[in-house]
């Protein structure tokens, strides 16, 4: 009986498909100019949609809103897709299907969920989605799918940067960098203390500088930070770089061009060569990431596109992640104050006599759970990276087939009472954003002139959980200085 209904549906689908082609090649005899083609080609998209929707209505994958007709859900989806998905998930459940275009992709909502996609189901969906073009052709760790450059490359990146070996191996670097954007800040106070203090534009340049000394064992110059910081948001605005056209296949190649993509890669290498792999533009301070990358590439076990995607990967997600979960934070405590507490438990156990270092954050609680509770409110990818399935799986009691994207909603997971570790770099990031904060509150009294109703908290669309309005009063602010005057010079 069961072999009879798989017969019966499956000769249906062979029929369907036998039928269209049979009717395109009739249509196409009949074709006489350039206008036949187009409405030939138009009348073949119509029946393979039919045919695809039939399919659908077929399969057991997850429920989710009605698709639209070539467009799917797009046209549905909010700016911020995580609202989306998330009213979706209080309507048809924790796992979801959205129809970007003609791609399925699975929503996962929950923590239970989560732990099938990442952990038990790792195997088949720990492939990468690669949607934009700049994405090193999945050559990188963040896009490459799973086998073993992917486990050669992870396995390189987990004990160069993130064990605890090297947590603790770079923790004086660390430091050494915090202090020095607190130096910064302090001497700009003395030059005239009535100014407000631009804090996005030091948490940007201390997230930026240890994340550089970690990886290629140097900082940036400030024209050479200007520039990347200019190149990475560049990234962000090219048509095409996880836009609707990603997914709309059928619209893609007639509205992007690799123009404006080549010229980006180019500018993008070009700075690469001089900023990081010139040993002549700055020595570095002592053996780093990208040295143990460069001797892999010299016995030709790496090509230089792996070895400056993986870099890019690193400076990327490190740098601008931490910096917005600080901002984020400081945010927070404005609207909710308790700067005051904080500040205390930051004297009793650091004093004021030094300045705060990491070994003092297992100490200090409060300050651990003001920035967790930044994290869970406002993740800096609200959305992971999206994974495809590499072949059909079940999650949740439904089928993800083959080819589908997944998605793990981050920021609905994070209001989820259960916890847990997800990411290989979380003790690194949290030691880092720990120290600055700790810092710049142990460091400074910071006073807000706008009432906290005025705060905008809106997050501005993108892979990135940036702030909206990101000059408002959160990152300007008039501070002074709390301790002792020797300390800072």
């Amino acid at each position: 009986m069961i072999l009879s209904k798989l017969f019966i549906k499956n000769h249906f689908a062979v029929r369907m498909h036998q039928t269209c082609i049979t009717i395109f090649f009739f249509l196409f005899s009949l074709c006489q100019s350039k206008m036949d083609l187009l409405l030939i080609t138009l009348i073949t998209i119509i029946i393979a949609a039919v045919i695809q929707n039939l399919r659908r209505r077929r399969s057991n994958i997850p429920p989710g809103p009605p698709p639209q007709f070539l467009v799917g859900n797009l046209n549905q989806l909010k700016p911020l897709w995580t609202q989306s998905f998330s009213e979706w998930s209080q309507t048809y459940g924790p796992i979801i299907s959205v129809w970007l275009g003609s791609q399925l992709a699975v929503v996962v909502s929950s923590s239970d969920l989560a732990k099938q996609v990442l952990r038990d189901k790792d195997y088949q969906l720990c492939n990468g989605y690669r949607t934009a073009r700049m994405t090193q052709n999945g050559s990188d760790l963040i896009w490459s799918d799973y086998g073993a450059h992917y486990v050669k490359m992870r396995k390189l990146c987990t004990l160069e940067l993130f064990s605890l070996k090297s947590i603790e191996c770079f923790r004086s670097m660390r430091e050494m960098e915090v202090r020095s954007v607190v130096k910064s800040i302090y001497k700009d106070l003395m030059s005239d203390d009535q100014k407000p203090v631009v804090l996005r534009t030091y948490l940007g340049s201390v997230a930026l500088n240890i994340v550089s000394r970690l990886v290629i064992g140097k900082t940036f110059g400030p024209k050479e930070a200007r520039e990347f910081k200019s190149i990475v948001d560049r990234e962000t605005r090219l048509p095409g770089a996880t836009k609707m056209l990603d997914y709309a296949t059928w619209l893609s190649s007639w509205f992007t061009s690799d123009k404006a993509f080549m010229k980006h890669m180019a500018r993008r290498k070009k700075w690469f060569r001089r900023a990081v792999m010139d040993d002549e533009f700055g020595g570095r301070v002592k053996k780093c990431f990208v040295q143990s990358l460069l001797a892999l590439k010299e016995k030709n076990e790496l090509t230089e596109e792996t070895v400056m995607g993986l870099v890019w990967n690193m400076l990327t997600a490190g740098a601008d992640t931490t910096a917005i979960t600080i901002k984020w934070a400081m945010a927070e405590m404005i609207r909710c104050p308790a700067v005051q507490d904080l500040q205390n438990e930051l004297d009793a156990v650091v004093g004021s006599e030094r300045f705060m270092s990491d070994t003092d954050i297992p100490k200090l609680p409060y300050l651990q759970c003001v920035l967790k509770e930044a994290l869970r409110l406002h993740p800096p990818t609200p959305l992971m990276l999206p994974h495809k399935a590499s072949e059909s799986v079940q999650i949740g009691g439904y089928r993800v087939p083959k080819g589908a994207t997944v998605y793990v909603n981050v920021q609905a997971i994070g209001r989820d009472p259960a916890n847990w570790s997800m990411c290989p770099a979380a003790q690194l990031s949290l030691n880092m954003m720990t120290l600055a904060l700790g810092n710049f509150l142990h460091c400074f009294s910071w006073r807000f002139s706008t009432p906290q109703e005025h705060i905008d908290m809106t997050k501005k669309p993108g892979l990135v959980c940036y702030m909206k309005t990101p000059l408002q009063t959160p990152l300007q602010a008039l501070a002074s200085s709390r301790l002792p005057q020797e300390l800072y010079l």
